[in-house]
């Protein structure tokens, strides 16, 4: 059979082809080259307009935008700078954790003992539990409730027949080293919540939840601590006034002390009011809570209550109860609410399974291998931390920018954006761009010390376009309403880009 012949186009079929392609490429979705270029100029006057604002005079800033698809970039100011970073450090310590690690890493907390139970429920040895770093253990993920992993754990237990062991209640918190806090965090901080200590075996973000609620006007103010512990105790000279306005307790703890002094005052019509101080022994403070538990569930503890020392050895081990918690709903905490805690957590995680030592100073040695494995130029940054505490930290916004292009060019670019808070809608970001044409559109990783106003993430466009940008803001004002209400409309600008 003959081979059919193509016909060629006529001149009408030719000229309509043209016409759709330039209508296509004109079309908001494809702006034309010409288009583009003027948008793009539009873009960079928009946000030196901005930056540019007297108010910001006092403010040294790193900026930088970048679309993620083409590799463009949009904005830049002073991108080259090594600034500090607070908080944007996250960025840095969850994508590492994310790429040694894997988004199925699992933290692993073993309940084991030295010997078996008799069929009369005496456990003839030592109860020991062994940490792997997880940060989830506490009320966060159990409805507020601290102890309730804990309570189940004696359940099950229970279930097995155990009902004294007649040696030790020890823990094996050697997953990580024992320096709980990093040197250069700020002094004098040590009992707030953002300044948590750092531990294998650790419980409700190493904090005690101190809940004040009013009394009678005069009196002092009721309290509930979750978890209910004598770990750390307390003398409570917080009382109730008539009224309304603002409560002001004042929670005070000595480092190294245990003993908690509350002052202040809350007013008669106000809910409770809860304040989270942290402990100075993670390990210790498992234990303690731990044993009250099991004790309130049944089980007679008639040894020691206590850790290994650093070179004891073990016997070999009968796990009787195994619990993993995800690794990538603990980058979410970490990233969205800016939980320090969490990012430290991950970071000895990470120095421990690459490098073999859960430290500060191993965890920041496998995020620096990490970036520069990505071929990221560090350009004189410099990581001390995994949460950004540090004023020592550095960082560019080149290089924040791009660190955040190639993990949107990864497998793992959607957790790890999804990690971040959302304008509008929750985490750090959830007061911030609240409008129906932002909510969602921006992904964010804020950061905040003093002097530092850090934000960082990912903007999705209106003519869908995924842009990574950096907003390194250091000096005197850069803590000030101006500066943050300058990043809140550079974010505008970009998403209606």
């Amino acid at each position: 059979m003959a081979e059919r012949r193509r016909r060629s186009p006529s001149r009408t079929s030719a000229w309509l082809i043209v016409t759709v392609l330039v209508l296509l490429l004109s079309s908001p979705g494809s702006p034309s080259p010409d288009e583009s270029q003027k948008s793009s100029t539009q873009l960079q006057e928009q946000l030196d307009r901005i930056f540019t604002d007297r108010r910001l005079r006092r403010v040294t800033m790193g900026l930088r935008v970048v679309s993620v698809a083409k590799g463009q970039v949009l904005y830049s100011y002073h991108a080259d700078e090594v600034l500090v970073p607070a908080s944007n450090v996250k960025l840095a310590t969850t994508a590492a954790a994310l790429h040694y690690l894997g988004p199925d890493y699992r933290f692993l907390t073993q309940v084991a003992a030295t010997a078996p139970t008799s069929e009369q429920g005496v456990l003839q040895g030592d109860l020991i539990v062994v940490g792997g770093g997880d940060p989830n253990i506490g009320g966060r993920f159990f409805d507020g409730d601290a102890t309730a992993l804990f309570t189940e754990w004696a359940q099950r237990l229970r279930r097995r027949g155990l009902l004294v062991v007649t040696g030790d209640l020890v823990g094996d918190d050697r997953f990580f080293d024992r320096q709980y806090r990093h040197p250069t965090w700020p002094k004098g901080q040590e009992a707030f919540w953002y300044q948590a200590p750092v531990g294998a075996l650790s419980l409700n973000d190493n904090c005690v939840d101190f809940v004040l609620s009013p009394a009678s006007p005069g009196k002092p103010a009721q309290l509930r601590l979750n978890p209910p512990t004598d770990y750390l105790r307390f003398k409570n000279e917080c009382v109730t006034r008539s009224g309304r306005g603002a409560p002001q307790p004042l929670f005070q703890r000595a480092l190294g002390s245990r003993l908690v002094l509350i002052q202040g005052s809350i007013p008669k019509r106000v809910d409770a009011v809860t304040s989270y101080v942290t402990v100075d022994n993670p390990g210790e403070y498992f234990l303690a809570v731990l044993a009250q538990v099991l004790r309130q569930q049944g089980i007679q503890l008639r040894g020691r209550v206590r850790l290994v020392e650093p070179g004891e050895p073990l016997p070999p081990l009968t796990t009787l109860i195994e619990h993993r918690s995800s690794l990538l709903a603990s980058i979410e905490v970490a990233n969205k609410r800016s939980q320090n805690f969490y990012a430290e957590q991950i970071l000895k995680t990470l120095g421990r399974e690459v490098l073999g030592e859960g430290s500060f100073k191993r965890g920041v040695e496998a995020v620096t291998a990490f970036l520069e494995e990505q071929g990221l130029d560090l350009g004189g940054s410099r990581l001390v931390d995994g949460s950004g505490l540090s004023p020592e930290n550095r960082l560019s916004a080149r290089l924040t920018t791009d660190l955040l292009v190639a993990m949107a060019r990864t497998p793992m670019a959607q957790g790890y954006m999804t990690s971040l808070a959302q304008a509008g809608v929750d985490g750090s970001m959830r007061n911030r761009l609240r409008e129906p044409e932002f909510r969602g559109k921006v992904f964010a990783k804020t950061g905040t010390l003093a002097r530092v106003r850090a934000l960082s993430g990912y903007v999705r466009s209106r003519r869908g376009e995924l842009l990574a940008y950096s907003f390194l803001m250091n000096g005197s004002a850069a803590g000030s309403w101006p500066a943050r209400t300058a990043q809140d409309e550079a974010l505008r600008v970009l998403v209606l880009y």
